[in-house]
């Protein structure tokens, strides 16, 4: 599944690099029924982790932001971006004095608990910013293990995977990342 920041650059970037996956004609009933398994979900937890006017969220709760230029690229109505997504994620603007620890560990707790990944292991795809996944790094990764992940940004358009685990310790859920799971796919870390 592909999930994405509520920011409208993410969405765009995920609908554009995926477009095989989201962008297909749905003219028969069965078409249909695929695309809908194949929506974008919007994350709020996954907005960006800073104060900056373009890190705020242009949707409301349950929406999503203005995608008309994405339409007019894509040559598709704007009515058919839409329903490339699945915004009940989407709780709008984050809560500015909400800490950003808080949102990476309700994603991660998405990752096993959500109704769409609960009953094994799922893949998911997530379009997002990079200060995001630094701090995911820096808060998952072993405090005493040195990675360029801790202090280097994912590069712009670039793609890394990793695993994601999870574990009870005294009554209290914890959450990393192995190390040895980071695998560069594409564009690598810069500063």
């Amino acid at each position: 599944m592909v999930v994405s920041s509520n920011l409208r650059r993410c969405i765009e970037t995920a609908i554009i690099a995926l477009w095989g996956r989201f962008g297909r004609p749905t003219s028969t009933q069965q078409q249909q029924q695929q695309q809908q398994q194949q929506q974008l979900l919007i994350l709020s937890d996954l907005q960006e982790a800073s104060r900056n006017v373009d890190t705020f969220s242009l949707s409301k709760p349950m929406g999503a932001p203005p995608l008309t230029q994405l339409a007019e690229l894509m040559d598709v109505p704007a009515d058919r971006v839409t329903q490339m997504l699945e915004v009940t994620g989407n709780g709008g603007q984050k809560k500015i004095f909400e800490s950003g620890l808080v949102r990476l560990q309700r994603f991660a707790a998405w990752c096993f608990d959500s109704p769409l990944t609960k009953g094994g292991d799922v893949t998911v795809i997530v379009s997002g910013h990079s200060l995001f996944f630094r701090t995911l790094f820096q808060a998952f990764l072993p405090h005493a293990e040195e990675h360029l992940a801790k202090t280097h940004k994912i590069a712009n358009g670039g793609a890394v995977a990793i695993t994601l685990q999870r574990g009870s310790v005294d009554g209290m859920m914890l959450y990393r990342i192995p190390t040895a799971s980071i695998q560069t796919i594409y564009g690598g870390w810069s500063k």
